[in-house]
């Protein structure tokens, strides 16, 4: 063998210090709840000066917004904050770096309620919008496709967390970017009726069909 064979190998100078390269991908999951509390904050700033007090004290919107309105201003909304949150990540070139952003299913989500409750900024056609939003980015992959969308009508969007990073990525290479947040101006109301009658095989065989749909977005 060669003597220089492995010379072009990242060692130190203590052999025992060697550095050994991880090629293996790393993940970090977002929940679409939490971009859309900062788009809803960001909403409410912008129309701070539209706002009037009616006769019960509530203050409510007085600008008239149509859909498609609406539906622009959220999706800007949502894009510049999932940029935000993407780029404080800091690049690792030894790595592939995938982003998935998880929204909770028909089932486990009655809606969405504002935390201030004397203020009224119209977010039944806010969830409507959003949920239309995410909807048509997880059937049409955007510009970025290391960013995967993530939804089924069973589970929560921090139950996609488990999901991949037992089966995926493995607890080392995987990240939850917003475990620490608060809620800003709007949280979920779950519906606490819903619980699983399934068997421990057919929660298996719904991992296991949530672990096939994500390794064939990554594919």
């Amino acid at each position: 063998m060669d003597q220089n064979s492995s010379s072009d190998l990242p060692i130190t100078k203590n052999s025992k210090q060697q550095k050994i390269l991880d090629f293996s991908p790393k993940g970090y999951l977002i929940r679409y709840p939490f971009l859309l509390d900062r788009c809803v904050k960001r909403f409410v700033d912008d129309f701070q000066d539209d706002f009037k007090q009616l006769k019960n004290g509530t203050f409510k919107l007085k600008a008239q917004l149509s859909r498609k309105t609406l539906s622009d201003l959220f999706q800007k909304y949502f894009s510049e904050e999932l940029s935000k949150v993407v780029s404080s990540v800091s690049s690792d070139t030894e790595k592939c770096v995938w982003f998935f952003v998880s929204d909770s299913g028909d089932l486990r989500r009655k809606n969405y309620q504002t935390l201030e409750t004397d203020i009224d900024i119209g977010l039944k056609n806010i969830e409507k919008t959003a949920n239309k939003l995410f909807n048509r980015l997880l059937a049409h992959r955007q510009q970025n496709p290391n960013v995967v969308y993530c939804k089924h009508s069973s589970l929560l969007s921090e139950d996609w967390a488990k999901i991949l990073s037992k089966k995926i990525f493995g607890k080392e290479n995987f990240s939850v970017l917003d475990s620490a947040y608060e809620p800003l101006c709007i949280k979920e109301e779950l519906n606490e009726e819903f619980y699983s009658k399934n068997s421990k095989k057919e929660n298996a065989l719904l991992v296991k069909e949530c672990v096939e749909w994500i390794k064939s977005q990554m594919s």
